[in-house]
C-alpha cells in the first residue's frame, strides 16, 4: 500500500510558496505516495490549483470551509482517508493548526516546537515535534519537518523558486504598497510610496508602473488615482489571483512591503526589492536572487513574526515605528542600481 501524507497548509500565499521546496522533496523521495494539501484560505486553494508547480506535486488539495458544518464534513473526509503522516507546515504557532492535525488522526503527526512553546499551543497533540531553528529561512524550516520520514534534510539542496510561469520581463516595475489588514503595521508609509512613484515617473521615463491592491488595501488606491491619469501607471485592484500572477509575471522589478505578493514576484523571477519594518527577513525574506532587502537597523527590530511564539502578537515599544523610517531616496537608489 502506498504511503499517504497530508500537508496542513500555512496561512497565506507567501507562506505556501515557501513550503513548495519541502513538497517537492517529499514527492521526489516518495514518488508513489499520495500527497494531499489542506488549504486554510480560498486564495491558497486557488493558487495551488492553477500553478503547475503545485499541481505536479500534489494529488489532491482540500479547502477548509469557513462554515462550521461544511468544515466538519471536510474533516470527516480527511479522517476516513487514514493518512500515515500529517505535517503541519511552518509557521504553526497557533493552537488550531495542531488541533486540525489531531482531528484528522493520522498515524503520525509532525509539528514544530518553538523555543518558547507553551501548553496552550497544543504541540502535545503531535506525535513528533521538530525544533524550530533560530536564524534560518522558512524554506529550510519546512524541509526540516521531513526528517521524521527518514529524509536526510542535511543533504537537500534547494533550487531557486522559479515558477514554470516565469518568462520574459518587460520594462515594468510592480509595486505592492499594502499588506493584509492584520499586518498593516508592516507597511511603509503610503505617502512615501506615492513620492517614490512620482520620482519614478520623472527619473525612469522608459518604465511602466503597476500598483497592486488586494481586498484589504482598497482604501490605498485613492493615494495614487491622480497619478494614474497620465497613462504610465496602472492600478490593479482586487483582481482574481490568476490575473494578478499574470500581471506580476510581466514585471522586471517589484517593490513591496513584507507581503504575500512579494513572494509571488520573487517566485516568478522578478528582481525583488523589499522594505522591512518589525518582521524578520531572515525567516520570510525573498528567497531568490536577484533581490534587495531594505531595512533600518534599530536595536528593537525584529520584534514581529520572529522565531518565537510571543512575537506573533505585535506591540511596538516606541511612539512611532522607527524601523519603517526609511527614506524614499534609499529605495529609489536601490531601484536604479537594479536597472543598471
Amino acid at each position: 500500500m502506498n504511503m499517504k501524507v497530508l500537508l496542513i497548509g500555512p496561512y497565506g500565499i507567501g507562506n505556501t510558496i515557501l513550503a513548495l521546496p519541502a513538497m517537492k522533496v517529499l514527492r521526489e523521495r516518495f514518488p508513489g505516495a499520495r500527497i494531499d494539501l489542506l488549504c486554510l484560505l480560498p486564495s491558497v486553494y486557488e493558487m495551488v490549483n492553477f500553478l503547475p508547480d503545485f499541481r505536479n506535486v500534489l494529488d489532491r488539495s482540500f479547502l477548509l470551509p469557513r462554515n462550521p458544518k461544511d468544515a466538519v464534513g471536510t474533516l470527516k473526509e480527511l479522517f476516513r482517508t487514514r493518512y500515515d503522516w500529517s505535517i503541519v507546515l511552518f509557521p504553526s504557532a497557533k493552537l488550531h493548526y495542531n488541533l486540525l492535525s489531531y482531528l484528522i488522526h493520522a498515524k503520525e503527526r509532525i509539528g514544530s516546537k518553538y523555543p518558547d512553546i507553551n501548553f496552550r499551543r497544543g504541540h502535545f497533540l503531535n506525535t513528533v515535534n521538530v525544533p524550530v531553528v533560530v536564524g534560518i529561512h522558512d524554506v529550510y524550516q519546512n524541509i526540516r519537518l521531513l526528517s521524521p520520514l527518514g529524509i536526510d534534510v542535511g543533504k537537500v539542496e534547494v533550487e531557486r523558486l522559479i515558477s514554470e510561469w516565469s518568462g520574459e520581463k518587460g520594462k515594468v516595475v510592480g509595486i505592492h504598497p499594502g499588506s493584509k489588514a492584520g499586518d498593516s503595521y508592516k507597511r511603509w508609509s503610503s505617502d512615501k510610496f506615492r513620492s517614490l512613484v512620482r520620482r519614478m515617473l520623472e527619473e525612469l521615463p522608459g518604465y511602466e508602473v503597476r500598483l497592486f491592491f488586494g481586498p484589504d488595501e482598497m482604501e490605498l488606491t485613492g493615494c495614487f488615482e491622480d497619478l494614474a491619469s497620465g497613462g504610465r501607471i496602472r492600478l490593479i485592484a482586487n483582481r482574481p489571483l490568476r490575473e494578478v500572477f499574470r500581471e506580476i509575471n510581466d514585471c522586471e522589478l517589484f517593490i513591496s512591503n513584507d507581503s504575500g505578493l512579494m513572494h509571488v514576484a520573487n517566485f516568478l523571477g522578478c528582481y525583488t526589492i523589499s522594505i522591512w519594518g518589525p518582521s524578520d527577513f531572515r525567516r520570510t525574506g525573498p528567497f531568490n536572487e536577484p533581490k534587495k532587502v531594505i531595512y533600518r537597523d534599530v536595536p528593537c527590530r525584529p520584534c514581529s513574526h520572529t522565531y518565537y511564539v510571543r512575537s506573533h502578537k505585535f506591540k511596538c515599544i516606541n511612539d512611532e515605528f522607527l524601523c519603517l523610517n526609511i527614506d524614499v531616496e534609499e529605495v529609489l537608489h536601490a531601484l536604479k542600481e537594479a536597472i543598471r
